[in-house]
């Protein structure tokens, strides 16, 4: 029997319907995931009508900036902030590589928050004040609500340990060295391995007027080229010692005054004026190397705070003299405030190095240390002479 027209109307719009419900439907499933994806919330504003966050503002509010921190609940008052960087002489870096290396296992601690700081050729000391500016304080602000301005620490190697050891004596208390302004953070801590700090040419002596090592960089590079006996410290330092090294770590052993001929000669600006051929930035003169210097700032500023010091050096080490550095951390830094680790390696080595030698020293280890006194608050006092 034939169909009237009413039912074959109602048969041609019951086939059409599933197909309007295929085409409608994904239409209908991305716009209730767009209205998912898009983080707005309501707040009452103040004429009584409703404003709206944007999303770039809730994400900025939601999610670190910058910098990497633990998932899960952060503890009171903030995370601390530790910056990481590599060293090259105080020529330019980037991130990864050694500093790459110690963010990972700081960061499996889940106990604090990183940043790797890269930055162009440091000069200057200026340099290195504007590399704080710039760099990390925008970090600290821009993260003030994971982080605690008042633990902040650092990780440097080489020319990085020497800038975070500048963050944590000329910055400690987070004013400006220049200008004076406050940026209102405090540095805790400071893991340097390897780094200068003191980079002059004073030579340190104690209360007899022995040469205790503790001199600075270019003091010691300079007298110890010149096969000056004077750089001399029984049992521990001769300018003549077959035990030092023309390079970094791995390199054959040669005399020390020939290490240091090559250092000189290679890396700075008394003695090579073309910076396309040297191995460092940094300038030479008497005035910058002492406004570089972490242990100059403290014995001409007299400072009330300095971040807690951890060095770990290597006796292999012809850059940057173990024995130098140690002697300043002795002079500078109270015992209470200072750790001190000695690694049977040359420069350049990486964190698991100084990790291995602070354990067979038994002596904390460097991770444990910087995570630990950070969360130690107060002022630290550097030592007074």
């Amino acid at each position: 029997m034939p169909s009237s027209p009413a039912n074959e109307e109602n048969k041609l719009n019951k086939k059409k319907f599933p197909t309007l419900l295929f085409l409608l439907l994904p239409i209908v499933i991305i716009g209730v995931a767009f209205s998912y994806s898009q983080p707005f919330a309501a707040v009452p504003a103040a004429t009584g009508e409703t404003s709206v966050i944007s999303n770039s503002q809730l994400v900025a509010a939601t999610y670190p900036s910058g910098i990497k921190c633990p998932t899960g609940t952060k503890p009171s008052g903030g995370w601390p902030l530790i910056f990481i960087v590599n060293g090259n002489c105080y020529k330019s870096v980037g991130t990864g590589g050694l500093a790459g290396d110690a963010e990972t296992q700081l960061l499996a601690t889940k106990q604090v928050c990183t940043a790797q700081i890269a930055h162009s050729d440091i000069v200057r000391a200026s340099d290195i004040d504007n590399i704080v500016k710039t760099k990390m304080i925008p970090l600290i602000q821009k993260n003030s609500s994971f982080i605690n301005a008042q633990k902040i620490g650092g990780v440097g190697f080489s020319a990085g340990g020497g800038v975070v050891s500048y963050l944590g004596t000329d910055w400690a208390s987070g004013i400006d060295p220049v200008t004076k302004t406050n940026y209102n953070f405090r540095v805790g801590a400071i893991l340097n391995l390897y780094g200068p700090l003191r980079l002059d040419r004073s030579n340190a002596t104690d209360a007899t007027g022995n040469i205790t090592g503790g001199g600075g960089l270019l003091y010691l590079q300079e007298t110890r080229k010149n096969a000056n006996s004077t750089v001399d410290i029984p049992n521990i330092r001769q300018w003549d010692n077959p035990n030092c090294y023309c390079a970094a770590r791995g390199a054959t052993q040669c005399r020390c005054d020939a290490a240091s001929t090559q250092y000189l000669n290679a890396y700075l600006t008394a003695y090579n004026t073309d910076p396309s051929k040297r191995t460092c930035s940094f300038y030479s003169d008497d005035a910058n190397l002492v406004a570089m210097s972490p242990t100059d700032y403290i014995q001409n500023n007299k400072p009330t705070h300095v971040a807690e010091m951890y060095l770990c050096g290597g006796w292999k080490d012809s850059n940057v003299d173990y024995d130098m550095n140690v002697n300043q951390v002795l002079q500078w830094w109270l015992p209470q405030y200072r750790k001190i680790v000695r690694a049977d390696d040359g420069h350049g080595f990486p964190l698991s190095v100084c990790t291995a030698a602070a354990s067979a020293a038994g002596t904390v280890l460097p991770i444990a240390w910087l995570t630990q006194e950070l969360n130690v608050l107060g002022s630290f006092p550097p030592a007074t002479h």
